[in-house]
């Protein structure tokens, strides 16, 4: 579930991005009531050198 601002949300497709300092990664069980989630499943992660890219498996197939 996404928290957003604008009653149209979601009533068109649309692209979320969020900042990667703003990211984090953690377990179903571990979910705080002030955060949005998305459930998915962490596919792969690749490390770039100070960086890493996670590829995720949204809960819906996406």
């Amino acid at each position: 579930m996404l928290d957003v601002a604008d009653s149209t949300a979601g009533q068109a497709p649309g692209l979320l991005v969020v900042r990667p300092e703003k990211l984090e990664v953690g377990k179903a069980d571990q979910k705080r009531p002030d955060r949005n989630y998305f459930d998915g499943s962490l596919e792969r992660v690749l490390f770039q050198g100070e960086s890493s890219l996670a590829f995720v498996r949204l809960a819906g197939g996406s």
